[in-house]
């Protein structure tokens, strides 16, 4: 899915949820301005926990995980995470609804798969 505003072109991709909770994906900041993601709340869990990775990829900053312009954040290693509170309400589902909020772009809306191991 790709997102367009105020100068910044994402790329998400690979959006997924395990039986953890804690929502995979990829994001490509293809554009000239830094971007950061404020929030995640899942249409039927709620809220997210974001948790920011290392300097080098998605610092938690005061304006949320940093996406610096021109890189790819990996949501899925041992950078930066989103975690929802009870991943249980997500239990026989085969996708949800999540609303991720940037900075810049706004307010995006995402179909993610639910994986279940």
């Amino acid at each position: 899915m790709t997102v367009r505003g105020g100068g910044v072109v994402l790329d998400i991709d690979d959006a997924a949820v395990g039986s953890t909770g804690r929502l995979t994906m990829t994001v490509h900041n293809e554009g000239s301005v830094p971007e950061h993601l404020d929030m995640a709340a899942f249409a039927d869990a709620g809220q997210a926990v974001l948790h920011g990775g290392t300097s080098l990829d998605g610092s938690m900053t005061s304006g949320g995980i940093l996406l610096p312009p021109h890189s790819v954040t990996d949501f899925s290693g041992s950078g930066p995470r989103i975690q929802v509170g009870d991943p249980r309400v997500l239990a026989g589902r085969s996708s949800e609804l999540v609303r991720l909020e940037f900075g810049v772009t706004g307010l995006v809306q995402v179909r993610v798969h639910v994986l279940d191991r």
